[in-house]
């Protein structure tokens, strides 16, 4: 019985954790479909998104973590919108899904 408990107690001991931390500032979302851009106020749209690729969209709307967050910078998916675009040479989007980077 000692045995057993002994056996127990160091499996659970030597067992690692593999979860991952989101917060972890190497990530690369890309490979999750994600596109790392950067979001600034326009007067004209109400956000102006630039991804690193020089891509620039527009968004009626973020969500109140992106608005929060101290970076500028984050990971985002979306789906194009089917309207005129406000700003010229964008192209009008709506955010499915991000990730704070």
């Amino acid at each position: 019985m000692k045995l057993i408990f002994l056996g127990i107690i160091t499996m659970l001991f030597s067992c690692k954790s593999t979860t991952k931390n989101m917060d972890d500032n190497n990530n690369d979302f890309s490979n999750e479909g994600f596109t790392q851009v950067e979001f600034t106020k326009s007067n004209v749209c109400n956000y102006l998104v630039t991804s690193v690729n020089g891509e620039k969209f527009e968004t009626e709307t973020l969500s109140d973590d992106i608005l929060k967050s101290k970076t500028k910078i984050i990971w985002i998916k979306y789906h194009a919108l089917r309207r005129m675009s406000k700003c010229e040479g964008t192209m009008p989007i709506q955010i499915t899904d991000y990730r704070i980077k």
